[in-house]
């Protein structure tokens, strides 16, 4: 019987709006905790699954296990299928896909997509967890990381919090895809921020600074610069990325960008008196 990681309810309900939010945001993307520990992501994708399941089944919508291809898929930034019941009818099917990922030999829930078909079309509205899939781009030589030891989630709004400040400082993108000049250049904002803080937490920082500095920081200073009117190689000139990569910051659709992720986060937080 597999032993059940107990996780706080504010952990899960923070981690799972990072998660839900991800999969509108950039669906197929690998999401912003894909680094947390496996087998406490599996509890939050579990709880994600059963909340998003349990609003087909109230809306008596016949439900299948599988994986759909083709059709027009719309990607809800509200994880709501009750709020479009309107433009359900009897023809109306859901289409479940669950991935996993293999972690010390067993496979692990890492991510799922439900898919909903409207009533007399081919338009599903599609809700979900993207698994931690990675981007590479082509030609260019990706070195390979050692999984980091992560804390309990926790200490994850310390975490997220100074990873924010990193990833939105200048020069971070130049050094966001090279795991030791990272962490040599988020060490001191560390140091600053939580100056008690120890090596495993630096590490902890500096690779989910990446994930904010990827889909939140860079394609918002991508668009700006691409608003004044510079082009794809001035962009990637600026931000010290390759071409590809600023294209796709530049395509990049941010209706609810991860830095206003992180405010309204904190404002909860200090609305229940925790202190940033």
């Amino acid at each position: 019987m597999q032993e059940k990681i107990e996780v706080a309810t504010d952990d899960i309900e923070t981690i799972l709006r990072f998660m839900l939010g991800f999969y509108h945001i950039n669906e197929g993307a690998p999401d912003d905790l894909c680094s947390i520990e496996p087998a406490h992501r599996e509890r939050v994708v579990e709880t994600g699954l059963a909340r998003i399941t349990a609003q087909v089944a109230k809306l008596s919508i016949p439900c299948v296990e599988g994986k759909l291809r083709g059709g027009s898929h719309v990607f809800l930034n509200d994880p709501n299928l009750e709020a479009h019941k309107a433009l359900y009818g009897p023809a109306t099917i859901c289409v479940l896909e669950k991935h996993t990922a293999q972690h010390d030999d067993r496979a692990l829930l890492d991510g799922f997509e439900v898919k909903v078909k409207l009533e007399g079309s081919d338009t599903w509205l599609c809700v979900g967890i993207s698994p931690t899939a990675v981007f590479e781009d082509e030609g260019e030589e990706h070195e390979e990381e050692e999984p980091a030891m992560l804390p309990p989630p926790s200490t994850m709004h310390d975490i997220n919090r100074v990873a924010v400040i990193a990833a939105s400082a200048g020069g971070f993108g130049v050094v966001a895809r090279n795991r030791e000049l990272r962490a040599d250049f988020v060490r001191p904002i560390a140091q600053s921020e939580l100056p008690e803080s120890e090596e495993s937490i630096t590490q902890a920082i500096a690779q989910q600074a990446v994930t904010f500095w990827e889909f939140g920081v860079g394609p918002m200073r991508a668009k700006e610069l691409k608003s004044s009117g510079k082009k794809i190689a001035e962009i990637a000139e600026a931000l010290g990325i390759t071409k590809q990569r600023a294209e796709r910051a530049v395509g990049m659709e941010m209706k609810l960008t991860l830095i206003e992720k992180m405010a309204e986060y904190q404002a909860k937080k200090e609305q229940k008196g925790i202190a940033p």
